[in-house]
């Protein structure tokens, strides 16, 4: 029996859930009702169970399930279902009179799912006004983040409106394996990776796990995050508002301004951010939040990279926060690009359980919010007919993080949406900042304005953490020296600069904030003095430094004197280059 074991990057998510803030990334999409709708005007939710259903039964990543195994059995595994109907799990429901759609689908979103079954689920929403109605299509992030999200999106809908589905292929009905089948086969994989090459053992052996990725995760965590009235006990219901602008109108303005559309929605998000807080009678003047960016890694996996942004709040110049940000972002991605997957690293289970947990815990209470961007569809989608008119992305709410912001773009609009508990009442300043920044920006950069030199975190004055309320005076102080006694144990951080005419290079300490120098030259290769000289010279193409040394010719080592039971024996041997002799004395064992 051979069973495919989830992956490390899709076992940390069945590992980070939580009862109240299950990791169920989750999409609101409303379409056209005319193609569904009978004579009498209302809308057949049956015939839309129906082609959900049998477009659902197309895609193998929905027909599987979790299998979690006991100890001995090895990781879990990916299975078959057994008799699996995809209508068993497309339902249909109506919107109660008076109930925000966004925030009553973000609710019904984090319930959580059976996880012994295929872990997505579908609603078929009615009572949607002006011939409408909504899909809300619900996925555990162990099953799909935001990209494999948008690849099961493709196989539920049609490129076209007259587009007709293919037939699902047959499944046969099978059955779940016993408990002694899955310690037979986890006894049969453990042998053979024992039986596998010496090549592929000696070489993971060697390899040295990378955590650049955590270090730089961690400096980023360094200190504690501002306190907020926002709550970070989250209960079971959910509140959404969602703020819309055209895609086009974004990518000319990073275009003029040099930066990404990712860089423009967390100046957004930053400004929505002052807006929310000021409205709850909270000064952000030197306030600095932090956010979670998660970064794509390795096709075909789950996004196990993460950067942590500050959200410059304080900061009153729109232009100078985007720059501010867009340094960050980018200074933080090339970190992590040149970093080892934290899912190539080997670890026991036990092991890697923990430590992720541990991280999770750790980074929640060093975190306001996250921050997430998927593209979506370019061109419009139907479903049987019926256009797709928006999508909204519902992010889910991580434990201790109080709010969540995600956006999808779709037929060249950009949608963004904001998660909180749903106590969170005044959600829409927040959104409504958002919007706003957006407007302002774009306009700012179609009359000629330009973003301004700012320094790097580490260059700030008072340090990276200089605006971080807690992080002044003594505790500075503190954190100065602890940074000094990481860097004389692990060695500094930094990027060297480029060599001079000199070969001189220096190099800035970013966390204790020493500056070291070093030569760096530009060797030519060694060449020999003379035909009959052992001595060799090189010099610097850049500065003209020479170096020298000698290297001989040697011949082999020969005895002197006959070879006899003497205790010790003398060897030389001659350089055929130069003539020179070399003496040794070898200890005769008898």
């Amino acid at each position: 029996m051979e069973l495919t074991r989830l992956r490390l990057d899709e076992l940390m998510y069945a590992w980070f859930d939580d009862p109240d803030a299950p990791l169920q990334p989750a999409l609101l999409a409303e379409f056209d009702a005319t193609p569904f709708t009978g004579p009498h005007g209302r809308l057949d939710t049956g015939r839309v169970q129906a082609e959900l259903a049998v477009r659902a039964a197309r895609a193998p990543q929905l027909q599987r399930r979790v299998l979690w195994t006991r100890p001995g059995e090895g990781p879990p595994a990916w299975i078959d279902q057994p008799a699996f109907d995809a209508l068993d799990h497309v339902a249909a429901a109506v919107l109660p009179p008076g109930a925000d759609l966004p925030s009553w689908v973000a609710s019904r979103a984090a319930r959580p799912l059976d996880r012994n079954r295929p872990l997505w689920r579908i609603e078929v929403i009615d009572g949607l006004p002006g011939r409408r109605f909504a899909v809300s299509i619900v996925a555990s992030h162990v099953l799909a983040d935001g990209r494999a999200g948008m690849a099961l999106l493709g196989a539920l809908l049609d490129p076209r409106p007259d587009s007709t589905p293919a037939a699902a292929p047959l499944v046969p009905a099978g059955r779940l394996p016993t408990h002694r089948q899955l310690r037979q086969a986890y006894r049969h994989e453990v042998v053979g990776r024992l039986t596998g090459s010496l090549r592929t053992a000696r070489s993971r052996s060697s390899r040295r796990p990378d955590l650049g990725s955590a270090r730089h995760t961690l400096r980023a965590l360094t200190g504690r995050e501002p306190r907020t009235t926002l709550p970070r006990d989250v209960g079971p219901d959910r509140r959404l508002c969602v703020v819309r602008h055209p895609l086009r109108e974004l990518q000319e303005t990073g275009h003029l301004l040099g930066v990404t559309v990712n860089d423009l929605l967390l100046a957004a998000v930053t400004e929505g951010l002052q807006r929310l807080l000021a409205g709850r009678v909270e000064d952000p003047a030197a306030a600095a939040l932090r956010a979670s960016v998660p970064v794509a890694g390795q096709a075909g996996r789950q996004v196990t990279g993460m950067l942590v942004i500050r959200l410059p709040i304080g900061e009153p110049d729109p232009l100078r926060r985007l720059a501010l940000l867009h340094h960050d972002t980018t200074e933080g991605k090339q970190q992590l690009g040149h970093a080892q997957d934290p899912a190539d690293v080997h670890l026991p289970l036990w092991a890697a359980r923990w430590l992720l947990r541990s991280a999770r815990r750790f980074g929640s209470r060093r975190m306001t919010l996250s921050v997430t961007d998927v593209p979506g569809p370019t061109a419009p989608v139907w479903l049987a007919g019926a256009r797709l008119l928006a999508a909204v992305p519902v992010a889910p709410l991580a434990p201790r993080v109080p709010l969540s912001v995600a956006a999808l773009s779709y037929a060249g609009e950009l949608t963004v949406s904001a998660t909180a508990d749903a106590s969170v009442a005044d959600l829409d300043a927040l959104t409504g900042g958002i919007g706003a920044a957006l407007r302002s920006l774009t306009d700012s950069a179609t009359t000629g304005a330009r973003l301004p030199a700012v320094p790097g975190p580490s260059a700030r004055p008072g340090g990276p953490w200089s605006a971080v309320p807690g992080i002044a005076g003594g505790h500075a102080r503190w954190m100065g020296m602890l940074a000094t006694i990481r860097c004389r144990i692990g060695g500094h951080a930094g990027t060297w600069t480029e060599p001079g005419t000199d070969c001189a290079r220096t190099r800035t300490c970013e966390r204790c904030g020493q500056v070291s120098t070093e030569q760096q030259h530009s060797w030519t290769a060694f060449t020999y003095d003379a035909h009959t000289s052992c001595e060799q010279e090189r010099h610097c193409e850049r500065c003209g430094s020479t170096g020298s040394r000698v290297l001989h010719s040697w011949g082999p080592w020969r005895y002197n004197g006959p070879d006899s039971f003497l205790l010790k024996l003398h060897q030389t041997h001659t350089c055929a280059r130069c003539g020179a002799e070399e003496q040794q004395d070898v200890e005769r064992a008898f």
